[in-house]
Order: structure tokens, then C-alpha cells, then sequence
């Protein structure tokens, strides 16, 4: 068992509603959909995943407090709406950025074990 969250601050929470969720996150961090050619597979991804697609009502429900992290690449029209990439709240090339950091340092915690 792992002492990782002993010290942190706050909470983090999982949840499948989407619209609660935004209005008590700090944080919004998206994956990108699967990526699948056959069409009749990609029409049922879309009607399983569209429903949690981030759009800007969202980011408006969690205020300027917000921060959102869409993990590249970015899919305008699946995982996010159109417009979301153009919010100030989106960190799109933050996130990229710091995407090699992070796996750095999960790789160097796990050598430890």
C-alpha cells in the first residue's frame, strides 16, 4: 500500500455525472476517444463518449477557478466541443508541455518499488 496521498490537500473524486462533477472541480482532465476506423465501431464510441464531451457550459459551471487539461492530441468535435480550445481556462499546450514531466516522474516513483 502506497503513503502517496498522506500529506495532500483537497479531494479527488470519480464520478460518471458529468454536470455535478464540474461544478465542485478545480480540474478538468480529458482523454482522447479511441481511435477506430470501422465506422459502425466509431458511431458506437460516439454514442457511448459524446455524452461527456467537454463544451464550454461546462468550463462556465466550474468559473475562473477552472483549470482544463485536455491530453493531446486534442479532437475538436469529439472529446471537446469547438469552442472549448479557445477558452483562456483551456491549457492545451501547458498540458503538453508538462505531459513528459509527468510521465518522468511516475516512471522514476515506480523504479522505487
Amino acid at each position: 500500500m502506497s503513503d502517496l496521498g498522506k500529506d495532500a490537500k483537497g479531494e479527488l473524486s470519480v464520478t460518471n455525472d458529468l454536470e455535478t462533477a464540474v461544478k465542485r472541480a478545480d480540474v478538468l482532465y480529458t482523454d482522447c476517444w479511441p481511435k477506430i476506423q470501422d465506422e459502425k465501431e466509431k458511431d458506437k464510441i460516439a454514442s457511448k463518449f459524446l455524452p461527456y464531451q467537454i463544451q464550454m457550459k461546462h468550463l462556465v459551471a466550474m468559473g475562473e477557478r477552472g483549470i482544463f487539461l485536455p491530453c493531446p492530441p486534442v479532437m475538436k468535435g469529439k472529446e471537446v466541443s469547438f469552442g472549448v480550445v479557445k477558452s483562456p481556462l483551456c491549457k492545451n499546450f501547458e498540458a503538453k508541455d508538462n505531459l513528459l514531466h509527468v510521465q518522468n516522474a511516475i516512471m522514476e516513483h515506480a523504479s522505487n518499488y
